[in-house]
């Protein structure tokens, strides 16, 4: 009989299998579409960039899932469940990392139209989004490391050294 972690696992790789399916079946489709209607580029690119943004956003939804499943089972010790939450947030804010660039990356392509030459132009309007994009993750990647997987205290929240004994005196 198989465990529920186990089960689980096996649940998670089938959706993998299933948009890595899906993928490969529209890529076919596409290039299908393409040659029975090989001047409705536009069209196809749209349909080829709308199916890539929904598996990456799949396939960024079950590494969300699959690391609730693994936080699902943390250890008890203090020592190993500190490592385990560093390596869980460092692993979450590294997906986020990734989902911030992917968005940053389709809003782009989504602007790009290969039935129009200037296009490419319209696209690079504003290549700055693109670096703020990757600045503002690895910013936060950082201060997940820095911060061992733990939020960051606001100021107001901090408790003050010496205050009891400055009350005292």
């Amino acid at each position: 009989m198989a465990t529920p972690v186990k089960q689980s696992n096996e649940q998670l790789l089938k959706r993998w299998m299933n948009i890595s399916q899906h993928v490969a079946q529209d890529s076919v489709s596409i290039l299908q579409d393409y040659m029975r209607h090989p001047t409705a580029v536009d069209a196809l690119y749209e349909k080829s960039i709308t199916l890539a943004h929904e598996a990456v956003n799949e396939t960024l939804q079950l590494e969300r899932d699959q690391l609730a499943e693994l936080e699902k089972n943390e250890p008890e010790l203090p020592a190993v469940k500190d490592g385990v939450d560093l390596a869980t947030a460092m692993t979450r804010a590294g997906i986020d990392m990734r989902s911030q660039l992917w968005e940053s990356w389709f809003k782009s392509a989504e602007t790009f139209n290969p039935a129009k030459p200037g296009s490419v132009l319209d696209a690079m309007k504003n290549p700055s989004a693109v670096f703020d994009a990757w600045r503002e993750a690895t910013d936060r990647l950082f201060e997940t490391a820095e911060t061992g997987g733990h939020k960051p205290r606001a100021s107001g929240s901090k408790a003050k050294s010496g205050d009891a004994a400055d009350q005292s005196a």
